[in-house]
């Protein structure tokens, strides 16, 4: 599930650097343990923007002692980005930095070399690497 961020499609409110955003998903994510799917696993996909919004909720719900059983970052930004916008991603996941937070972490990291920032003509593969590590299943 992926409901549209603030001010997009026909959500309400306008862009919130992430912070407003990531508020809305974790009110979300909460409302969905409290009720109709308690107890579910449950796993955080971001990608671009949304990776940056998903590590503020995985490290907002890691913090309150219920972390996802499952999180995936593709291509979240940090620091400031070619809209002039700036992102302080929780663990500082940009660059170089990521290697080494993934290893103080115990994370896995999977590098595709040919992948731009979009994933242009990797999409495939993307999805099938997502799916294998959120279901430990091989993807279609």
């Amino acid at each position: 599930m992926c409901p549209n961020f603030r001010g997009v499609g026909r959500s309400t409110g306008g862009h919130a650097c992430g912070a407003g955003e990531a508020d809305d998903l974790l009110a979300l994510v909460q409302a969905l343990r409290a009720g109709i799917r308690q107890g579910l696993a449950l796993a955080l996909v971001g990608f671009s923007f949304g990776a940056h919004v998903v590590s503020r909720i995985a490290a907002a719900l890691s913090e309150a002692g219920a972390p996802a059983s499952s999180v995936v970052l593709a291509s979240p930004p940090d620091g400031r980005v070619p809209a002039g916008r700036s992102y302080d991603s929780p663990g500082h996941f940009g660059g170089d930095l990521v290697l080494g937070w993934a290893r103080r972490h115990d994370k896995a990291v999977t590098v595709l070399p040919e992948a731009d920032h979009f994933f242009t003509g990797q999409l495939p593969l993307l999805r099938r690497l997502v799916v294998t590590h959120v279901t430990g299943a091989t993807a279609v």
